[in-house]
């Protein structure tokens, strides 16, 4: 079902008022603008030549070291939380793996939003999901959110891209160091120490949190350390390497049912350990070159271990071990020149990545122990291209941007060879966008971009000998239409509207005649919805912040699906919705600087 003729004319509404009343700015007076027209240094696969917003065709949220600091979250899942359209829900039982998503699809097995960090993709290879407690809000410099399809990131970016800065050494010494401790037994400490030498920068950030969980069996520990060590020969030149090491324990107390919840939400009547240890290297070039052309490098090496001693559920008990490798290199080559006396942008790159799995399990279920293991490999390669060009100076702005993504996942099952094999993808995704720009103090964009997230391992290979066979990648066809407006001189409007027809999504269903779970492709679904939100400030003190999010997401084709303990006893009709993805959700905070 199409988005409702009355969100519709809302979001019609809202643009065009915004539009109107930004043409009468009212003066300053006592108030502080809160229009923030910043660099957006994600606009690119790589950080190289930064876009002013107003050129961005896109839904972009900007979060910078002095907004995080001001904000008063604890964690990046928190901070996260408290932005526009993002969702965040608790599933393992513990407030330090929330899942993070955007734009309706966090009803799938495994999540649509790319997480970067430093310029490398760090969802997990085998299942897709990010541990964003490995990640302390205490290393975090910056970051920004793209919604809605990411053309240029290639596969996976289907929701959008959530791109995360750490910290270098500044201009100046300078050593923080803070404590906390909560309720719960949380506790936290932690220290951050940079400076530049000359040429040189460097930044060392250790911290160690615990927290003793609300339900029984709920007891988390993560310890993180980022080295990292800049150099700067001129001011076209910029090398930057660092390490990431961090070591977690992690308990989780499972899911309850009504009845148990209303009982004793504290109890567990399942429980699960997990020990990882993270050790993550980056490298980050940047190199002006002749005419005008500048050339971006990134190479990373992670490794992950992880270790699950014990996993009871509710009717069976398991243990496995499992180490995940991954690498990668990207070249990006720009020009920013000028081509018919307008400016133009020109991006063009290349990246290859590489991810290994190794897996294994003792599981039973109520007999005897079966062992599973198994080796999975994903190799990947992307092409892209993207220009940005002035049709008109700083009014009007055009984008059109390409990737080429191939990758091959290929699955070695240890205890049943006949379960292995391998899958290939390959896949063309276009992007187009315009900014209008009628004034500083208004602007509008309209966009069109299409991406693809391909199978994770786990979604193939799920339940060994029970697998999902070979599914399809999703893809998605994004329509947007959005802008900034700034009404008054102490206020700002944001607002995007958008309409996502994805195709082959992957579900998760139940089938009653073999006794086991399964993914399957739907052959067509929807996301629509509105996004909007503003700030009102008072002078450089006060700020206020609000936002609402209505999103809809609906079946766009019928299915039969199983209803335990009958078959095909549940009928999904188009226009449907997809459960587990809230319509309506709300934010606002209240900063004060004294």
């Amino acid at each position: 079902m199409p988005i409702t003729g009355h969100a519709r004319r809302l979001s019609v509404a809202v643009l065009a008022a915004g539009l109107a009343a930004s043409v009468h700015a009212e003066p300053h007076g006592l108030f502080a603008p809160p229009l923030r027209l910043s660099e957006v240094r994600s606009a690119q696969r790589l950080p190289d030549k930064r876009l002013e917003e107003s050129r961005v065709p896109a839904h972009v949220t900007v979060v910078t070291e002095e907004d995080i600091r001001l904000s008063g979250a604890k964690s990046l899942q928190e901070l996260l939380a408290a932005q526009m359209g993002v969702v965040t829900y608790d599933d393992v039982g513990n407030q330090f793996q929330q899942t993070v998503d955007l734009r309706g699809f966090n009803a799938t097995p495994g999540p649509a939003a790319a997480v970067y960090v430093d310029g490398v993709r760090i969802n997990e290879s085998n299942l897709g999901q990010v541990n964003y407690h490995l990640v302390p809000l205490e290393q975090v410099e910056r970051i920004e959110i793209h919604r809605g399809p990411s053309t240029l990131y290639g596969r996976n970016a289907l929701a959008g891209v959530i791109h995360i800065s750490t910290k270098r050494g500044a201009a100046a010494f300078a050593a923080e160091a803070g404590a906390g401790y909560g309720s719960f037994e949380r506790r936290k400490g932690w220290l951050s120490v940079g400076d530049r030498l000359g040429d040189l920068d460097y930044q060392v950030v250790a911290s160690r949190e615990d927290d003793g969980g609300h339900r029984r069996h709920s007891d988390v520990g993560v310890g993180a350390t980022l080295l990292k060590l800049g150099y700067r020969l001129s001011e076209g030149s910029d090398v930057a390497v660092s390490y990431a090491r961090a070591d977690d324990r992690v308990q989780q107390p499972g899911s309850l049912t009504g009845a148990e919840l209303a009982a004793d939400p504290r109890q567990n009547r399942s429980e699960a350990d997990h020990i990882s240890r993270l050790d993550f290297f980056t490298y980050n070039q940047r190199q002006a070159l002749a005419a005008d052309f500048s050339l971006a490098v990134n190479g990373f090496y992670r490794k992950r271990r992880e270790d699950t001693p014990l996993n009871r559920g509710r009717s069976s008990i398991s243990r496995s071990l499992a180490e995940l490798k991954s690498s990668g290199l990207t070249g990006q080559l720009s020009r920013d020149w000028e081509v018919l006396g307008r400016r133009n942008i020109a991006t063009f790159g290349v990246e290859a990545l590489r991810g290994e799995a190794d897996t294994s399990s003792l599981y039973s279920f109520g007999g005897a122990p079966t062992f599973s293991g198994a080796f999975t490999r994903d190799e990947a390669l992307g092409l892209f291209g993207q220009t940005v060009y002035d049709l008109s100076p700083d009014a009007l702005t055009l984008t059109l941007g390409l990737r080429y993504d191939q990758a091959t996942v290929r699955y070695d099952d240890r205890d049943t060879p006949a379960n292995g094999g391998s899958q290939g993808f390959n896949r063309t995704n276009p992007r187009v966008g315009l900014n209008w720009n009628p004034s500083e103090a208004a602007g509008l964009y309209a966009s069109y971009a299409e991406a693809f997230r391909s199978p994770t391992v786990n979604e193939i290979s799920a339940l060994g000998p029970f697998g999902s066979g070979a599914l399809k990648p999703v893809k998605a066809r994004n329509y947007e239409l959005g802008g900034r407006f700034a009404p008054t001189g102490w206020s700002q409007l944001r607002a995007a509207a958008f309409w996502d027809d994805v195709s082959d999504e992957i579900y998760p269903v139940f089938d009653t005649t073999l006794g086991y779970g399964r993914n399957i492709n739907v052959d067509k679904t929807r996301r629509t919805g509105v996004e909007w939100g503003g700030t009102a400030a008072w002078r450089d003190r006060v700020e206020w912040r609000w936002s609402h999010t209505f999103t809809r997401s609906t079946f766009q084709s019928d299915m039969q699906l199983d209803k335990p303990p009958y078959v095909a006893a549940q009928r999904v009709a188009k226009g449907d919705s997809i459960p587990m993805v809230p319509p309506h959700r709300v934010a606002r905070g209240l900063q004060v600087r004294p």
